[in-house]
C-alpha cells in the first residue's frame, strides 16, 4: 500500500458519518479499476485515473471528481446528486449515505467512458 493511499483511506475513517460511504466507494474502484495507484497532488486531491476525492474544511462531505459522459447520466440521479463541471471534470458533494448509489453509477460510467477511449484509440485502423 502505497502511502497515498493509505492516506485516502485515512480521510474517508475520519469522516464519522460518511467513512462507510466513502471505504464503499474505495472499494468499488479497486475492483473496477483493478489497480491500487492512488496519487495525491499538491491541493489534497486523491487521484485514482478518472476518478479522484478531496475533502474540503467545514461540513462533512467528500468530494468526488469524475471524468463522466454526462449525456448518459440520468436526470434523476443528476437531482439527488448534482454534478457541476471544473477544470475538465465534473464535480459532486456527497453528503449523505443516501447519494452511495448515484456516486457508484458516476463512478462506473467514468470507467465506460475511460474504457470506449481506450478501446477506440488502440484500435483505430486510421492510426496504424
Amino acid at each position: 500500500m502505497n502511502t497515498a493511499d493509505h492516506g485516502l483511506e485515512q480521510a474517508f475513517l475520519k469522516l464519522p458519518k460518511l467513512k462507510h460511504v466513502g471505504m464503499a466507494l474505495l472499494q468499488f474502484i479497486y475492483h473496477i479499476q483493478r489497480t491500487r495507484n492512488v496519487q495525491k497532488d499538491a491541493g489534497g486531491i486523491f487521484r485514482l485515473g478518472y476518478v479522484a476525492f478531496s475533502f474540503p474544511e467545514g461540513d462533512e462531505r467528500i468530494r468526488l471528481h469524475v471524468d463522466v459522459d454526462i449525456k448518459r447520466i440520468d436526470l434523476r440521479d443528476r437531482r439527488w446528486l448534482s454534478l457541476h463541471a471544473e477544470r475538465g471534470v465534473q464535480v459532486c458533494e456527497i453528503k449523505h449515505a443516501g447519494q452511495l448509489a448515484c456516486a457508484a453509477r458516476y463512478i462506473e460510467n467514468a470507467n465506460s467512458k475511460y474504457l470506449c477511449t481506450r478501446q477506440t484509440t488502440s484500435h483505430d485502423p486510421a492510426a496504424n
